[in-house]
């Protein structure tokens, strides 16, 4: 997290599906965040420490209990349709639906600002050969909506990390 603790400025507006500590650690650092969450017991944990960290003020944060459903039209993935279009800094998808989250996130993302994918290479195939487990080295991405993604991606820079177990991708989005 080095590369984002000097990334972030306390300006950025930033949006996550799937809470836990990265919502703690990311609202610190942020003007404002907007959490999406689909399972209701760690939702009302997460709850308890925004509270206990209050960051009540800085936190939207949603519960969506469809978000399970893998289609674009959830609740949960579409959690961000109301979000203007170039005013998200950073946009985290680390929950469900994953590959729906992503497309509908593209478009909210500001010129400079990124996009995290957790676990990245259960996915898409990485720019280099990945050692981690259930990585698609060689395969082509996972379905059409990842595929989608991949493509839509293209022309984005991306930094491509590993901890050796799961692999996260970081893209930047382009001037133009």
């Amino acid at each position: 997290m080095a590369f984002l603790e000097d990334w972030i400025k306390p300006t950025d507006r930033g949006f996550e599906w799937g809470s836990g500590r990265s919502t703690i650690w990311f609202a610190r650092r942020m003007v404002s965040l907007t959490s999406v969450e689909h399972d209701f017991a760690w939702a009302e944990r997460v709850k308890g420490w925004i509270a206990k960290h209050g960051l009540e003020q800085k936190i939207s944060y949603l519960f969506a209990e469809d978000g399970a459903r893998e289609e674009p039209s959830s609740q949960y993935v579409r959690a961000i349709a109301d979000v203007p279009n170039g005013s998200l800094n950073l946009v985290l998808v680390d929950g469900v639906a994953r590959a729906h989250c992503a497309v509908a996130a593209l478009d909210k993302i500001a010129v400079g600002g990124i996009l995290i994918i957790d676990n990245a290479n259960w996915y898409l195939p990485g720019p280099r050969a990945s050692r981690s487990p259930n990585s698609r080295n060689g395969l082509p991405p996972v379905d059409p909506t990842w595929s989608e993604v991949k493509r839509r991606l293209a022309d984005w820079r991306c930094l491509w990390t590993s901890n050796g177990v799961t692999d996260t991708a970081i893209w930047f989005r382009p001037c133009a």
